[in-house]
């Protein structure tokens, strides 16, 4: 069996584009990663708990998932912000920022949801939220009141 000079010719202009499409396409879609850093938060808190799930499961895909660890939610933030810092994920409480606080970050949903507690000292019970109106009352770190919902409920309940 012969082949004519065309069908040579034609065999390899397809090897060549395949080979050079094969090419372009390695070097402008790199692979995922095998190594990704993960800020989850401080020892025995719920979002290294979650952070060690997902460290097995990345596992299993053979991809390795290093867990930093952080004073919470907002050093998260902080460090997904820091061009510098080596952190790709983490884990930060939903509401805390948003698009035109924190530019740039991109959320994927949420994991669980995050109760809120209210702890009081008083006879009296509380069934509503607007009964805490014109009561004294503690939001917890100062910088975490730059949150988008909690700066919110502070405003309100001042």
């Amino acid at each position: 069996m012969e082949f004519s000079r065309w069908q040579i010719f034609k065999l390899t202009a397809i090897v060549g584009i395949v080979g050079i499409a094969s090419l372009a396409l390695i070097h402008f879609i790199p692979t995922p990663p095998s190594k990704v850093v993960m800020a989850a938060g401080f020892k025995g808190a719920s979002f290294e708990y979650y952070g060690r799930q997902y460290q097995e499961i990345l596992a299993r895909s053979h991809v390795q998932l290093e867990l930093r660890e952080t004073a919470g939610a907002i050093e998260n933030l902080k460090l997904l912000q820091d061009l510098k810092a080596d952190v790709q994920i983490a884990f930060v409480i939903g509401g805390l920022s948003d698009a035109k606080r924190a530019p740039g970050v991109l959320s994927l949903g949420p994991v669980n949801d995050q109760p809120f507690w209210i702890f009081y000292s008083s006879n009296q019970q509380f069934d509503q939220l607007s009964q805490l109106k014109g009561k004294r009352i503690a939001l917890g770190q100062s910088e975490a009141l730059h949150g988008t919902w909690l700066s919110k409920f502070s405003a309100k309940a001042a």
